[in-house]
């Protein structure tokens, strides 16, 4: 009677003792649901993509596509290497759904300032260590920790445009010291 075909997806929800089967998913009451069409798209235009959704705050991202390749499917691995929370959580050669389980209430911007702020700097004293000594495993490091801190910086673009939308109150922080961040 619901019309259902091959690919739909099916939605649990617990009520007390049962478990409630239903073709349309609620409304979260929080956080964003997002279906996206990456047929024909190059890999480097799915991972941008996966950013600027993780940027504005998606907590599920449906990827589909008629068929989606192994190189499409490396640039949604690549992306998530970049990313702190969203995990995939199904997929088929039609669609990969990303979950984001990151709970943000207990990370500040401050605090993950101040975390880019030691890696860097930490990352700066053994670049030079590390050309002065000639040292290309240490070199190696610091290209890793950069990487770290390319997640941190994503993250808190992530929390302050959660901000600006009214859905992070734990902030604390005002839209000035928001655009502060930023430029930071």
């Amino acid at each position: 009677a619901k019309n259902l075909r091959a690919g739909d997806y099916l939605y649990i929800e617990e009520k007390e003792e049962d478990l409630v089967l239903s073709a349309q998913q609620k409304e979260r009451e929080e956080g964003v649901s997002k279906d996206v069409e990456i047929t024909g798209l190059a890999p480097k235009e799915i991972e941008r993509l996966m950013v600027a959704h993780y940027i504005s705050g998606f907590d599920l991202l449906n990827l589909r596509a008629k068929r989606i390749g192994p190189e499409q499917r490396e640039a949604v691995n690549s992306a998530l290497r970049y990313l702190i929370g969203p995990e995939i959580m199904g997929e088929t050669s039609e669609f990969i759904t990303l979950q984001n389980f990151l709970d943000t209430s207990d990370l500040s911007p401050r605090n993950v300032l101040r975390r880019m702020h030691i890696i860097a700097a930490s990352m700066l004293k053994s670049a030079v260590e590390a050309f002065l000594k000639g040292d290309g495993d240490l070199a190696r490091d610091v290209i890793g920790r950069d990487m770290e801190v390319d997640k941190l910086c994503l993250l808190i673009q992530r929390e302050l445009t959660e901000g600006v939308k009214g859905r992070a109150s734990h902030l604390e922080i005002s839209p000035e010291e928001s655009l502060q961040y930023f430029a930071v």
